[in-house]
């Protein structure tokens, strides 16, 4: 009691605080039991707010940095001059701490396992299941050139283009729809092959850019397509 009265006399407040501290972590360095949060980029089907809450937050913390590595980017596709944002790299770790708490954050890529194997026919995708289980298989699908339902895969319509934009970007209005819409209309596209432009990136802006080229491309092909056409009886 009388060396603490005088400890508390004598040094000032904030090295007893200084000093407190760090007899605290010292004994809590032998003594804590570590315990780790897993934060994936997807939750029940759809995207982990939780996962992305944490892309915001950690580079406000770059102080904490463990490498001298740091990703820096824009996705303004309208102002390429705005101010860059800045990204964690992969495997990189980042110290911080709350109320006391020491946290470390890294940012891992795991690839996912491929349960299926996918070929390419022409411009659409088949994707192929196997099994060890023939027997358990309905006698129908094993019957070669069976063909019981034919689907019919009308082009995209800007109706549909609407109703897929909605579904997988969740937004209803972008500059760019006027001229995509144009271009559905001129062009043969089937709903999938506008489904994968628009799940190409999560980016809005980038994800109708790609979208735009892809119709641009057919529009040039079928123009040339015609004049190839046209050209052929004057040949012969």
């Amino acid at each position: 009691m009388l060396f603490r009265s005088i400890f508390n006399e004598v040094v000032p407040k904030r090295i007893r605080e200084y000093v407190a501290l760090r007899v605290v972590y010292f004994f809590s360095s032998y003594f804590q039991s570590n315990f780790t949060f897993i934060i994936e980029e997807r939750w029940e089907f759809a995207d982990n707010q939780t996962f992305r809450a944490a892309e915001v937050y950690l580079p406000t913390r770059l102080a904490g940095l463990s490498t001298s590595e740091l990703l820096v980017g824009s996705s303004d596709l309208k102002n390429p001059a705005a101010e860059p944002k800045f990204g964690i790299p992969v495997n990189t770790k980042i110290i911080d701490e709350f109320e006391g708490i020491r946290l470390e954050w890294t940012l891992h890529s795991v690839e996912p396992k491929k349960y299926c194997r996918e070929k390419r026919c022409g411009e659409e995708k088949i994707i192929i299941f196997t099994t060890n289980h023939k027997e358990k298989l309905d006698p129908t699908l094993l019957r070669p050139g069976r063909m019981d339902v034919h689907i019919l895969m009308d082009n995209c319509t800007p109706f549909v283009f609407k109703k897929l934009v909605a579904l997988y970007l969740k937004i209803n209005e972008h500059v760019l729809f006027d001229p995509i819409e144009k271009l559905v209309l001129e062009v043969s596209a089937t709903p999938a092959e506008v489904t994968q432009q628009l799940m190409a990136n999560k980016d809005a802006d980038i994800a109708f850019k790609g979208l735009l080229e892809f119709l641009e491309t057919k529009k040039i092909k079928k123009e040339e397509d015609s004049k190839v056409e046209e050209a052929a009886p004057a040949l012969v």
